[in-house]
């Protein structure tokens, strides 16, 4: 288990707290990071001490869409434990954690954004994911929110594949399944079913966070831009 001691500190005061998770999440992958340390303790999680976006380099310069779309920004997952997602995501996955675990305790703004009438206190982290860049040099990255002092609802914990209206998850392309499945196989990580195979090359998996959040891992035989092309029969 991820060990990351019980040292946190409150990101922003309640006044300061942008009042929207995508721009909290923006100055949390921006201004956070700096303050980010490596861990002591050897089998700690790993740190990133900047948020470096991996170099991408793009055959013109990335513009809005005719909506005024870029590209991915973040996702999100609310967490009930948010040591064990990041023990899942970066020890497991190895994503990159770029902001240390913050408590913002029972900040007023956010409590009235999603409607908990105060009761509800925060813990949040950020996560760039591995890979190249959706739109400049920007890392498309996840946010963690764990939720104490209100119910949680456990449904998609207790199952996780359930066919639940609204509900989606992430996809991510690997380069070695077996040896993913392996690992997490061996950390007492849970699938949905068994490595489904569409043919001898392309296959794919749904792991299950320690929320019950499903993670689609999908090999193909090709690299990035590459067209696959089926073996002649």
């Amino acid at each position: 288990m991820v060990n990351l001691g019980k040292q946190t500190k409150r990101l922003f005061s309640g006044s300061a707290l942008l009042p929207v998770l995508g721009l909290a999440a923006l100055s949390l992958s921006t201004q956070a990071c700096a303050h980010a340390e490596a861990p002591t303790d050897p089998g700690a999680v790993r740190f990133s001490s900047q948020y470096k976006p991996a170099p991408v380099k793009h055959p013109i310069p990335v513009e809005a869409n005719e909506h005024g779309f870029y590209g991915l920004e973040h996702t999100h997952v609310i967490t009930g434990d948010i040591e064990k997602s990041v023990d899942y995501y970066v020890n497991l996955l190895g994503f990159d954690l770029v902001t240390p675990i913050r408590d913002i305790g029972k900040d007023a703004p956010m409590n009235e954004m999603l409607g908990f009438g105060g009761k509800a206190s925060f813990r949040t982290a950020m996560l760039a994911i591995p890979g190249g860049a959706s739109y400049g040099a920007h890392r498309p990255g996840i946010e963690l929110w764990e939720v104490s002092g209100v119910p949680l609802d456990k449904t998609l914990y207790n199952n996780p594949a359930m066919n639940l209206q609204g509900k989606g998850y992430n996809a991510y392309r690997v380069s070695d399944l077996k040896g993913i499945i392996a690992k997490l196989s061996a950390a007492g990580i849970k699938f949905v079913s068994k490595q489904i195979y569409l043919n001898s090359e392309i296959s794919g998996i749904y792991s299950i966070d320690p929320d019950g959040q499903i993670v689609e891992l999908d090999q193909f035989p090709t690299r990035a831009g590459e067209e696959y092309v089926p073996p002649a029969n």
